[in-house]
């Protein structure tokens, strides 16, 4: 999926009220209740000292620090909209000697088609940059600092979103043949009436 862009600021005219294109990845962070955590794909890398458990608890550690809530199985289920931050880790090893890895965060959360409302799916609706890199075997568990960098980008853009466009309303806008996906704000109306500045 696209990575997540930041709002655009050229402001332009629907039907005569001041309206702001803001990208959609950013708008499905707005009221997010809170998240599960779930590691994947990082099984045989425990015996070179990258503890499953261990990351996830410093993850949910940063994310709670942060003010997310964070759900266990039985919550996440009763939330509407089942929100996931998960976290991928592909590894390979090819020698004793070294991995090669690939690190994707993302948030996942049921959502419904455009075209038809009724039909939910599970996707994808924010990532952070994905890292790709090396390591020495010994240094596998410094994997965790690029995990949690990751983790930061989510936690800044949930912040960002929720202090420019909580409780705003916002309408699709039609797709370009070139542009990515974006909703236009429908009105000007700010209900926590705070003025944001970029930080």
């Amino acid at each position: 999926m696209a990575l997540v862009a930041a709002a655009f600021a050229t402001m332009v005219s629907v039907s005569g009220v001041a309206a702001q294109r803001v990208n959609l990845d950013t708008l499905s962070l707005v009221e997010l209740p809170g998240v599960m955590v779930v590691i994947e794909g990082a099984g045989g890398a425990e015996h070179n000292g990258l503890f499953v458990d261990s990351l996830h608890r410093d993850i949910t550690t940063a994310l709670r620090d942060a003010g997310v809530t964070i759900y266990n199985e039985d919550a996440w289920q009763v939330t509407i909209g089942n929100p996931m931050l998960l976290v991928s880790l592909d590894l390979v090893h090819p020698s004793d000697f070294f991995y090669l890895f690939n690190i994707e965060v993302e948030l996942q959360q049921l959502v419904v088609l455009a075209r038809d409302s009724t039909i939910p799916a599970y996707s994808a609706t924010w990532a952070a940059v994905d890292i790709t890199g090396s390591v020495s075997s010994e240094r596998l568990p410094t994997i965790r600092d690029h995990v949690l960098r990751q983790v930061d980008q989510f936690i800044s853009a949930l912040a960002i979103a929720n202090r420019r466009y909580r409780g705003r309303r916002f309408v699709q806008r039609e797709r370009s043949g070139s542009g990515d996906g974006n909703a236009v704000e429908s009105s000007s109306n700010n209900v926590s009436g705070s003025t944001e500045t970029d930080p």
